[in-house]
């Protein structure tokens, strides 16, 4: 099988192409609009779009005749037949599997679209992608901050069920929502919290200063997309942060970000002032007392987010609901509904099923570190081991907190994204066949 994999620069050298064949490049802006559609737009406008979008990945892999990474499906199917099994219990139905497949089939049609379609094939072909997604978030926001009357027909039409007509999520969605998802209060800020630290990753292994800044600036771009949308997503940003402290100090990396936020911060609030009048003061307000409750936890109890979780912590009463579950997920309403992961995994399956969905995802976080780590090997390899030893740890401290405040492994921005990278990363094409030379061929004399 060839070694080809992602990599920090193009690939190497190979066989020179033919004299007048043009040489392929990556398709960076078709793969930032693809990235857009593939973990959000399509699954917030649905239908007609969904269907040819994920029509078209399908048609790409049908082509290619690329593999199915058969230990990823493996595991999801696991997950899957499991709590279809233990649903038995409770509300039978095939809903539950469909829950834990769907993310991995999205995730890897948009990553064989990407990679065959697109030709991203290098780190630095997918940063500018990821870039580009997040450019593509912030203009689609900053239109729906320009347009309340449009934020809120399209609010409306996303979230447009039973549970829009509550008063307490009209209450969420007050200040959040900004940006084209299906997931504003969960799945679209820790998905962009990801992004965030692959940017800041790239740019510490980036020689040039021009693109390292450009990079940092597309970081930057995550966390303006995260504040207004969720205030305890912003948790996972600041913890890629503060862990990036010690490697961006060594290479003197922590003084462009410095700089940037010093620059960029008074602008901010100045822009959102005039831009949003009361109501961007009121939005900078609510940012941050979100962001008080977890310094000072004497505000909790007015903020509410750490209060609610905290009345959110039901265990399960016998010791068979521990252990298989009660077969159904308790609903807004009921004495039993919680927000958290993890107590929803254990009503759902118990044990039985919150074990394998943990190691599923830890295989898969490990799956992304093993394929990231062959990234910038033409640099310092303490450097390269200091990027990749941050990233594992913020994607798996964001998925602890994905966990807490919902459901990490049901279909979301997050959870596409996870199985888009842990495809992505280990991709490698199918090895041709080549013809030996009639010289090679033994004789039979």
């Amino acid at each position: 099988m060839s070694n080809m994999v992602l990599t920090m620069s193009e690939p190497g050298p190979g066989p020179a192409p033919r004299r007048g064949a043009a040489v392929r490049r990556p398709h960076e802006g078709l793969a930032a609009l693809s990235l857009f559609v593939g973990l959000s737009a399509a699954n917030a406008m649905g239908g007609l779009l969904q269907l040819a979008f994920f029509g078209l990945c399908l048609g790409v892999l049908l082509l290619r005749r690329h593999r199915v990474p058969l230990a990823l499906m493996g595991g999801v199917v696991l997950c899957g037949m499991i709590a279809t099994l233990t649903s038995l219990r409770g509300e039978p139905g095939i809903a539950p599997l469909l829950r834990f497949v769907r993310p991995f089939v999205e995730g890897y049609l948009l990553a064989i679209l990407l990679y065959h379609g697109c030709r991203i094939r290098t780190l630095k072909s997918l940063l500018a992608a990821l870039a580009g997604y997040v450019l593509i978030e912030l203009f689609c926001a900053l239109a729906m901050a320009a347009l309340p009357e449009l934020r809120s027909a399209l609010l409306e039409q996303w979230y447009g069920d039973d549970s829009y007509d509550g008063q307490a999520f009209q209450a969420a969605l007050l200040f959040r929502g900004f940006g084209v998802s299906r997931h504003h209060l969960f799945g679209l800020p820790l998905a962009l919290g990801i992004v965030g630290v692959l940017l800041l990753v790239g740019a510490s292994l980036e020689a040039r200063l021009s693109r390292r800044w450009l990079l940092t600036a597309a970081a930057a771009g995550c966390a303006l997309l995260i504040l207004p949308n969720a205030r305890v997503g912003l948790v996972p940003l600041l913890i890629c942060y503060a862990l990036g402290v010690s490697l961006f100090f060594r290479f003197c990396y922590l003084r462009q970000i410095l700089m940037l936020a010093c620059l960029g911060v008074p602008l901010l609030l100045l822009l959102v002032r005039l831009y949003l009048g009361d109501a961007g003061e009121a939005l900078i307000d609510w940012m941050l007392e979100g962001v008080m409750q977890f310094i000072d936890p004497s505000q909790a109890a007015d903020v509410t987010t750490v209060s609610d979780l905290g009345s959110m912590v039901i265990l399960p009463a016998e010791p068979l609901a521990w252990l298989i579950g009660d077969g159904r997920i308790c609903q807004p309403g009921e004495g039993c509904y919680s927000d958290i992961g993890w107590i929803r995994l254990l009503q759902e399956g118990g044990l039985l099923l919150a074990v394998p969905v943990a190691l599923l995802y830890l295989g898969v976080i490990l799956q992304i570190h093993a394929g990231l780590r062959r990234l910038g090997m033409n640099r310092p390899v303490r450097r390269v081991r200091s990027s990749r030893d941050l990233l594992l740890w913020v994607l798996l401290l964001t998925f602890v907190l994905a966990t807490i405040k919902g459901e990490a492994y049901a279909p979301n921005d997050y959870s596409r994204l996870l199985m888009l990278l842990a495809v992505l990363v280990h991709q490698r094409p199918r090895r041709r066949r080549r013809a030996r030379p009639l010289s090679s061929i033994p004789s039979t004399t």
